[in-house]
């Protein structure tokens, strides 16, 4: 039935007149029939003007005309939204639909389309024809009616109307191949759908003046065009997906996709098309996904591209993912599509994750993200391609200024067929940090693996960056767990950090199994034509503590190689280097460490060895190699041949050999519960290692005064080989300084040279703690002392009865101890020299501390401080010495104290000052002794204040 009513009214269709003036006010309601006849043809476009334009439920409006028509353009003039709650249909075949609204648009629950061609709407201004004519919505402007095609959508202010779909389902659709387009201020979709099967879907978001052009790559708009919210919500969904997918493309501003999904299914023999989102800000939540995926052979899934000026954050567990959907027996073939994101910032949180995946000889597609700031995976969420037969699986790269992989969240690739593992290339021009899972030990943050099986190798991962540190069981692991190989891991990075985290080469298959992958670290790698590779330039710093570990473990294959060039390496805390093989017939792995200025050990060991095949072949090269007594380096095999050890140090440093660690430091913690051990000279590692043994004593505890001289010597002879033996002391080389100083004591009268006598026992006796030799000190004690008896009041017999006083601290007999540095430190108060005075004062500190004072101890520390001014380490290197290990000593003591902010300000002090220091085994042994404080500090104090002052130049 048709109605015709006059009465002006913001209900169904009411036309404006400016085309025929006739049918001003005429309103048709019901299921209408809008003829050709209302409207005017110029060419194959038939324009129609209204005042207002409704379709409620039930309703039907259907446009006619004849078939020559090719664009039915529509305009609404009046103030007033458009509802469209039923059927909008067309009886010309092909013919493409434009609707506009300046006051919006909104599609109910029964909204639904019914034309043979295109379907456009939008609250634009006008319609820019392909021969720059323009039809205005504006009955007031030009009345041009063009014959020439549509190609642009046009607003004339920032005042834009939006469009809604809200609670339709399955209904606005186009017919195949077809497209449907939404450009409005903003864009709103609750429980809303849109479909165009193996079409196009264009949504474009705009708030300002413009035009917004559609071209065959995508929609096109001046670069400067302000952009508006676009939202899907509450299940709603933009569905391309066909015998091939379609195409979809959006521009925006803030991008909201929640508990929603963007699908592009290729169902036929055609590939997908392109999935193109381009906006300011884009927010996946609560299951937001987008995906592409194929469902037949011999095809390619269609591509997503993610372009964002600011940010691209998805959390909640959604999800970008293209793959084959199907059996594995029915899919064959099929080649997943490339994921690029591009913005500011990217942000993946709570189970959120990107994957590409293939099925049955087809690649997955390769995953692209950059960022110009931060790239951010947090709460298990993953980055993630896989292929499980020929195919290969595609790559990953990332890159961004800083990268946050945290709560074992990263990118991995596998393979699990004869396809080869993806490549991970990760580049970051400042940091990357990676953060594993409390307790987790699977809580790995980037892998890639060859499955459990007769499959294909496993991908490289590169990595570059300036600094890189992974914390609480996080990692990077490349590896094998059947036959096929593992990749290689190329890190490029100026510091590199490990807290009880790894990175690691493995293969894990108990017969059989494939080489596990080299490991090159270095802050830049060159890689020729024939894969051969030069370390070029070493990292600055690489730092192991708390079960850290490098490694390239095998259980019955060959170990791998692993090459490190570094400035420093430090191994702390029960950390390891390794090429182990557990099983099998495999050869132990080789490992270079290389142009090294320090190594240094701390309960820690490097080990090649293996059970049936031989050990590897460990080399390293150092200007200075510290090792604690207890750390090992081992080249074994149990059935096979040992490997060999090789420490080599260059010709500048003293006899050719390694400098040793420093110093007599003390082992509280022994001295308060049981009797220190003493250390045979025989216990030493059973291998040969060229070039000196490393024998330092732990690190992590008070320490006792160097040994201080007070003056030069005439016997210029004498002087000399003292120097030379004080030299292997500060070297850290004991044993050769042992046998030197006893050489040297032996030929002094002690009767007619007590000063010469004193300089050397002065130095032979931490000489011989330091070796554990404690007994062989009362030899040198018992003939000195009584010759100082009446001459307590000489500088001499101060700093020998300190020493003696420090000697009895170490063997635990607190008494005596105490009773010697008590008559210390009454002469030397008296003597008013402040070094001695420092000197003494500090045994004594350790003495009131290990005694359980631990705040007279601190306050004693801080009086050796103020003795002992700071003096120009130019001039007098000892003086320095001694203020650093006062200083360390309170930062020690401090620990045990509340008092974080003075305790960090010690720290801070005490690091410059070692900064300061030429390059030398002194400095050496005092950073690591401050990075084992800083250590003890951060977990000691868990206050977020240590960020600020912590910032140990060693870790």
């Amino acid at each position: 039935m048709l109605l015709f009513s006059h009465t002006p009214t913001n209900a169904e269709v009411i036309f404006d007149g400016s085309i025929h003036n006739e049918l001003n006010f005429l309103k048709m309601e019901g299921s209408i029939d809008i003829k050709s006849d209302y409207g005017q043809i110029n060419g194959s476009n038939l324009y129609h003007s209204f005042r207002t334009f409704n379709i409620n439920k039930n309703e039907t409006a259907t446009f006619s005309g004849p078939n020559s028509i090719e664009n039915i353009i529509t305009r609404v003039t009046g103030a007033h939204t458009s509802l469209i709650d039923g059927i909008l249909q067309s009886s010309i075949p092909d013919a493409n639909f434009y609707l506009l609204n300046p006051s919006g648009v909104i599609f109910g629950k029964n909204a639904s389309l019914k034309i043979g061609g295109s379907f456009h709407v939008s609250t634009a201004d006008y319609i820019k024809m392909n021969n720059n004519d323009i039809f205005y919505v504006d009955t007031q402007k030009s009345k041009i009616l063009s014959s020439a095609k549509p190609s642009a959508f046009g607003f004339i202010d920032d005042v834009i109307a939006d469009i809604s779909i809200l609670e339709n389902q399955d209904s606005l659709q186009v017919n195949t191949g077809k497209t449907i387009s939404l450009i409005a201020g903003n864009i709103i979709m609750n429980n809303g759908s849109i479909k165009a099967e193996e079409g196009r879907i264009n949504i474009a978001s705009i708030r300002s003046a413009g035009e917004i052009e559609f071209a065959e790559e995508g929609i096109q708009a001046i670069p400067d065009i302000k952009r508006g919210t676009i939202s899907m919500t509450n299940n709603s969904e933009i569905d391309v997906s066909g015998a091939g997918s379609g195409n979809f493309f959006m521009i925006g501003g803030e991008f909201i996709l929640d508990d929603s999904e963007i699908v592009a299914k290729s169902k036929g023999n055609k590939d997908g098309g392109v999935t193109h989102i381009n906006v300011d800000n884009f927010y996946a939540n609560n299951n937001g996904n987008l995906r592409s995926e194929v469902t037949s052979n011999e095809n390619k899934g269609g591509s997503i591209i993610i372009q964002a000026k600011n940010y691209v954050c998805f959390q909640n567990v959604s999800k970008i993912s293209t793959s084959p959907n199907g059996s594995f027996f029915n899919v064959k073939n099929c080649n997943a599509g490339n994921i690029d994101i591009a913005a500011k910032s990217i942000l993946f949180n709570n189970q959120s994750s990107i994957n590409s995946d293939s099925y049955n000889a087809g690649n997955s597609g390769n995953i692209s993200l950059i960022a110009s700031e931060n790239i951010t995976f947090s709460n298990f969420s993953t980055i993630f391609t896989s292929t499980t037969d020929h195919g290969n699986a595609g790559h990953i790269d990332i890159q961004a200024n800083n990268i946050y992989f945290t709560d074992g969240s990263g990118p991995g690739s596998q393979t699990n067929g004869a396809g080869k593992g993806g490549n991970i290339h990760i580049i970051a021009k400042d940091s990357i940090v990676l953060h594993g899972i409390d307790g987790n030990e699977h809580g790995r943050n980037i892998t890639s693996y060859s499955g459990d099986g007769d499959y294909g190798p496993a991908g490289d991962v590169d990595i570059k960056a300036h600094n890189l540190e992974a914390t609480n069981f996080a990692g990077i692991i490349v590896g094998t767990k059947g036959s096929g190989d593992g990749g290689s891991l190329n890190l490029e990075v100026n510091h590199l950090k490990l807290d009880n985290s790894v990175i690691s080469s493995q293969s894990t298959a108990a017969n059989n199994g494939g080489a596990a992958g080299q490991i090159r670290i270095g802050n830049k790698i060159i890689f020729q034509d024939d894969h051969s590779f030069t370390i070029a330039e070493p990292c600055n710093k690489i730092s192991l503590v708390n079960k850290a570990e490098i490694s390239t473990d095998s259980v019955s294959s060959g170990g791998g190689i692993i090459n490190i060039k570094s400035r420093q390496l430090y191994c702390l805390m029960s950390s390891c280097i390794s090429t182990n093989v557990y099983d099998g017939s495999g050869k132990g792995g080789d490992i270079n460490i290389n142009d090294v200025e320090l190594v240094a050990l701390n309960h820690s060991h490097i080990s090649a060895n293996a059970i049936e095949g031989d050990g590897g072949a460990i080399f390293i090269h150092a200007e200075h190699f510290l090792k604690s007594a207890d750390s090992q380096i081992t080249a074994t095999s149990e059935r096979g041949n040992d490997g060999s050890v090789t420490i080599e140090a260059p010709e500048t440093d003293v006899e050719k050999g390694l400098g040793l660690m420093a110093a007599d430091f003390l082992d509280s913690t022994q001295w308060m519960n049981n009797n220190c051990n003493i250390h045979s000279l025989e216990q030493i590692s059973r291998f040969t290692i060229q070039g000196k043994k490393a024998i330092p004593e732990h690190f992590n505890d008070l320490v006792a005064s160097p040994p201080f001289i007070l003056k030069q010597f005439k016997d210029k002879i004498f002087q000399k080989k003292f120097d030379y033996a004080s030299q292997l002391f500060d070297s850290g080389d004991y044993e050769n300084a042992a046998e030197t100083f006893e050489k040297l004591i032996s030929t002094i009268d002690i009767s007619t040279h007590m000063d010469q006598y004193c300089a050397v026992v002065m130095y032979l006796i931490p000489t011989f703690q330091a070796l554990g030799i404690h007994d062989k000190c009362f030899i040198y004690v018992d003939l000195i002392l009584p010759k100082l008896e009446n001459k307590l009041s000489e500088l001499n017999s101060i700093l020998i009865y300190n020493l003696i006083g420090d000697l009895y601290l170490s063997m635990n007999d607190l008494k005596q101890s105490v009773k010697f540095l008590s008559v210390a430190l009454k002469y030397a108060r008296a003597s008013k020299h402040p070094t001695v005075l420092s000197i003494v004062m500090n045994n004594s500190a350790n003495a009131l501390y290990i005694d359980g004072k631990d705040l007279q101890a601190i306050d004693v520390f801080r009086s050796a401080l103020r003795a002992n001014p700071t003096i120009d380490n130019d001039l007098n290197p000892l003086p320095i010495d001694l203020h650093l290990t006062i200083q360390m000593n309170l930062i020690f003591a401090m620990t045990q104290t509340r008092d974080i902010t003075n305790t960090c300000i010690e720290y801070q002090n005490a690091e410059k000052q070692i900064q300061e220091m030429p390059n030398s085994y002194q400095k050496a042994s005092k950073l690591f002794q401050l990075c084992l404080l800083a250590q003890e500090i951060k977990t000691d104090f868990q206050t977020p204040i240590r960020k600020k002052y912590l910032t140990c130049q060693v870790c």
